[in-house]
């Protein structure tokens, strides 16, 4: 899974980061600037086109998740994607 987020606060790329060590079925990017929607939405595509990622999940700047969404997230692509158990 390949995760987005448009400028993520402080707090968020340290929870990516640590989820990060605890997983390799994640990849996190950011942008340091906000790209606008848009603009988040083409940079996600971009990364997506390298063909390393099945699931994508765009982020914006405004949003909150709950604290265990990305897990979540990682175990409901695994049921349908059995190469991310």
């Amino acid at each position: 899974m390949h995760v987005f987020w448009n400028q993520p606060t402080e707090d968020i790329r340290r929870l990516f980061t640590q989820l990060q060590l605890q997983t390799e079925k994640l990849r996190f990017t950011y942008c340091e600037q906000n790209l606008g929607s848009a603009g988040g939405y083409a940079r996600l595509l971009e990364h997506f086109r390298d063909g390393q990622s099945c699931y994508l999940l765009l982020l914006d700047d405004d949003l909150q998740l709950d604290s265990n969404c990305i897990k979540q997230l990682l175990a409901a692509a695994a049921m349908h994607s059995p190469e991310l158990d």
